[in-house]
């Protein structure tokens, strides 16, 4: 995972390698396969802004490339949602946001 201030914003990058080994993790995650993220957080609250999500079925490390999709589109049930706290915690350990926006 990696996070850059852009703006009034936070950027936090999640690769494909990383995805599926939180999907070892959390396997009914219902996130799909070789999926790589990107969350953008509010940079004063730690807000989620959007969600963007390239499913690229031919292989593990051409991250950021292939069909960008709807993240609505597949079952992602609570694995995202956890996904995107452990993105807004990476921040907050970095010291981007502040220690109450921390999620749980």
């Amino acid at each position: 995972m990696t996070a850059h201030k852009q703006g009034g914003f936070i950027t936090v990058r999640v690769s494909s390698k990383e995805v599926n080994t939180f999907r070892d993790h959390f396997p009914c995650s219902g996130i799909p396969e070789n999926t790589s993220f990107q969350f953008e957080l509010d940079g004063r609250n730690g807000d989620l802004v959007d969600i963007v999500a390239w499913v690229n079925p031919d292989g593990l490390y051409e991250d950021y490339q292939g069909e960008s999709v709807d993240s609505a589109d597949f079952d992602h049930g609570s694995g995202l949602q956890a996904l995107s706290l452990d993105a807004t915690n990476l921040c907050v350990d970095n010291g981007m946001l502040p220690q109450w926006a921390r999620r749980p």
